[in-house]
């Protein structure tokens, strides 16, 4: 099968580029940096200089929206041997833990990197995601449809897709329930029951 650059007779400068405007960009469109992002670190990762390491990271967040673990393990991989103890591709660890459904020990490995660094704001950021995850799968019911239930019955990356007001909502209860667990840890039952009973009400 023809490469990408052999079918529209385009360098691996210009695949680059268009790489680096679509992270400038902000753009979300998966399954176009996986072509030319595979091909690139591929064929041309060499060429690239410090460059491939953001190409390493742009490709293996898109890798995953697409349920691509295979490619998105091999730039996992290459940023872990560059990086070994950098938080960031930690952080990229417990998204492709994530991905994989594997949601206690994605919240694990963001619970360890806060403990190393409790202002790390992207880790706790992560960590709720994945707390509001386990909420959202626990809270809805096989059978009630509606708009948020339909949405978090689809594919992992559509559950993704939850409204502004459905994440406010489901983060603070997850960290209402965070709350009364600290406070069950310190032996305060009087205050955690007042909580849960809060929490029951909501």
């Amino acid at each position: 099968m023809a490469s990408l650059s052999e079918m529209y007779d385009v360098g691996w400068e210009e695949m680059r580029d268009k790489l680096r405007k679509w992270r400038e960009e902000n753009c979300r469109n998966s399954e176009q940096i996986v072509d030319v992002g595979e091909e690139l670190i591929s064929e041309h990762a060499s060429k690239l200089g410090d460059d491939i390491w953001i190409i390493y990271e742009q490709v293996m967040i898109a890798a995953l929206d697409c349920s691509r673990d295979d490619l998105a393990l091999t730039c996992l991989q290459e940023l872990r041997k560059q990086f070994p103890d950098s938080h960031r591709v930690k952080r990229l660890t417990g998204m492709r833990l994530e991905a994989l459904e594997r949601y206690d020990d994605a919240n694990k490995h963001y619970d360890a990197i806060l403990q190393e660094d409790p202002t790390n704001t992207v880790g706790l950021r992560r960590s709720l995601s994945v707390q509001l995850q386990n909420e959202a799968e626990s809270n809805f019911q096989p059978m009630r449809d509606g708009p948020v239930q339909l949405e978090m019955r689809a594919a992992p990356a559509g559950r993704r897709a939850l409204g502004f007001g459905g994440v406010c909502h489901f983060l603070h209860l997850a960290a209402r329930k965070r709350k009364i667990s600290i406070l069950r840890a310190l032996g305060k039952s009087t205050e955690a029951i007042r909580e849960l009973n809060e929490y029951l009400e909501q």
